[in-house]
Order: C-alpha cells, then sequence, then structure tokens
C-alpha cells in the first residue's frame, strides 16, 4: 500500500508539471500586421497599414488593462484603433508611421506627451481630440497636415527639430487657427518663428466638430465655442490604397488545451485527496495492531 501512495503522489506531480500554459492573447490587425498582449502592454509588429476598426479593435476586451501600446513597422493606425481607452499613457510608434487614422487615440485622456518619428505625415480627423491631458507633440519631421479636428479640446506645445524648420507662414496660420490653445517651439525651446501679428487672421475657415448639429444662423452673441480649423498646406499625400475594416471581433472561445488543464488539476486534487485519506487509513490499521499485540503480551492469549 505504500508503494500505490508513493506512485499516485508522482503522477500528481507529473500531470501538475506537464499541464499547458496558455498562450498569450493575440491575432492579426493588417494584412502584414500582428498583435500580442504582453502583460499590460499591446505590441503590434510587422510592417504596413493597420485595418480601421469601426465595429471595434480585437483588442478591446483587454482596453482597460492597456497601459502602453509599442507598435514596430506600423505606418497607419487605424480608425478608432484606441478610441476612448483612458488607461493607456505610453505609445511608441516606431520609425514608420505615416498617418493617424480618424479617431485613433479620441478621448485618450491618459496621455501626456507623444513623440512622432520623422516619416509621421498627417493627424488624421480627430485623432487626438479631447485628449485633455496630452500637453506636448514632439515632431522631427517636416511640417505635417493636420485634419479636421485633430486636436480639438486640447491646450499644448508642438515641438519641432531645428535643424528641420517649420515654414513661419505655416506655423503662424496654426497658432492663429488655434487662438493660442497650440504653441509651437523648437526643440531647444526657442521660438524662433515669433508670435504671429496681432491683425493676422486665419486663411482657412472653422470646421465644426462632427458631433455638434450644423449652425443655421448665429451672431457674436451666441457664445457657441469657436471650432478647429484645417489648415491647407503644401505637404503631399503619398497615395496609398484604401485600408480594409477589419470585422467585428469574434469573442474568443476557451482553448481545449486550456479545458484539459483543468480536468488534470481537478483529476490531480481528487487522486491527492484519496493518497491521503489512504495513508491516515493505513496509519489507522497500524495502530489497532499495535494495540491487539500489547493486549496479548502481559495476559497470554485473550479466551
Amino acid at each position: 500500500m505504500k508503494k500505490l501512495s508513493v506512485w499516485l503522489l508522482t503522477l500528481i506531480l507529473l500531470l501538475t508539471l506537464a499541464a499547458p500554459v496558455s498562450a498569450a492573447e493575440g491575432g492579426t490587425c493588417g494584412e502584414g500586421l500582428a498583435w500580442v498582449l504582453e502583460g499590460s502592454t499591446l505590441v503590434i509588429e510587422g510592417s504596413g497599414p493597420m485595418y480601421d476598426f469601426t465595429a471595434g479593435a480585437p483588442w478591446d476586451p483587454y482596453k482597460d488593462s492597456i497601459t502602453a501600446v509599442k507598435m514596430t513597422g506600423v505606418s497607419y493606425v487605424g480608425a478608432g484603433a484606441f478610441k476612448n481607452y483612458d488607461g493607456l499613457t505610453s505609445v511608441s510608434f516606431g520609425s514608420a508611421l505615416y498617418e493617424l487614422g480618424s479617431e485613433s487615440f479620441y478621448d485618450c485622456d491618459g496621455l501626456t506627451s507623444l513623440t512622432m518619428p520623422a516619416s509621421f505625415k498627417i493627424f488624421g480627423a480627430s485623432s487626438l481630440r479631447s485628449c485633455d491631458n496630452l500637453k506636448e507633440i514632439r515632431c522631427s519631421g517636416a511640417f505635417p497636415s493636420f485634419r479636421d479636428n485633430c486636436l480639438w479640446d486640447t491646450s499644448l506645445t508642438i515641438v519641432y527639430d531645428v535643424n528641420n524648420p517649420w515654414k513661419t507662414q505655416y506655423v503662424h496660420d496654426l497658432e492663429s487657427a488655434f487662438q493660442g490653445r497650440i504653441q509651437f517651439r523648437g526643440s531647444d525651446g526657442s521660438d524662433p518663428h515669433g508670435d504671429p501679428e496681432p491683425t493676422e487672421k486665419p486663411t482657412v475657415k472653422p470646421t465644426p466638430p462632427p458631433t455638434q448639429p450644423p449652425v443655421i444662423e448665429t451672431t457674436a452673441t451666441t457664445g457657441a465655442t469657436e471650432p478647429d480649423y484645417t489648415l491647407q498646406t503644401e505637404v503631399q499625400t503619398v497615395p496609398r490604397q484604401p485600408i480594409p475594416t477589419a470585422p467585428a471581433p469574434v469573442p474568443q472561445e476557451e482553448s481545449p488545451m486550456g479545458g484539459l488543464a483543468v480536468a488534470l488539476l481537478v483529476v490531480g486534487v481528487l487522486a491527492l485527496v484519496a493518497a491521503g485519506g489512504l495513508l491516515l487509513w493505513q496509519r489507522g490499521q497500524k495502530k489497532k495492531r499495535a494495540r491487539r499485540r500489547s493486549a496479548r503480551r502481559p495476559g497470554g492469549p485473550r479466551q
């Protein structure tokens, strides 16, 4: 019986060690891109554009636990990819990013600063809208295109490389359009363009926020909030194929291996309980035999 108990305990140990470990969550998010969740960091690697996510990104089930995003080879961040990710505090875009899709980082209140690579060219419509705590964007490339309401409800400083200067007219137009909420500074902290003249007016018409109904008539006494501006610049948009829309995320079923692991653990626990009960029974039998032998010795065999 003792050998049987040892064998059962050995089997339990082997089953526990052999139980499979569940794989990290992940999948594809573009024709050449794959994503994987590593703890609280979402890692996206590969090459090319991301899908547009009109029905939600595949990592949405983990949005409350994602605090950082690390991209490598991503040229385009899909529309709505990280919309309303308040827990997101850090984003690394890599060196291939060209465009932020519409509403890609809409209402990400955890973001305080972003660094755009030299390849970056386009802030998509409402891409960084309502990021209330975003205070700085560092750009190392040429003057980008600022699409409709890309920085609506923000007040920040855009820092550009003094070794790659931007045109003074572009800077002045944008500062005037944002009515002082957006400041431009060189990477050395200087302001080589100076402030625009007080009489200078925006060269483009305002674009109202898309979520607000159109105003038929308005006067200066209505108190309506002045919308952002879309600045038309000389930046040329590189033609690209339309980004395909990702299919709606399918709830992931429980892995059969995961169910097998649970079953094996349950069997192991039951075997451990049985082995423990067997050992207790053996000890009880030994004590009974010992009491019988001790009772026979003084008076001889019992009648």
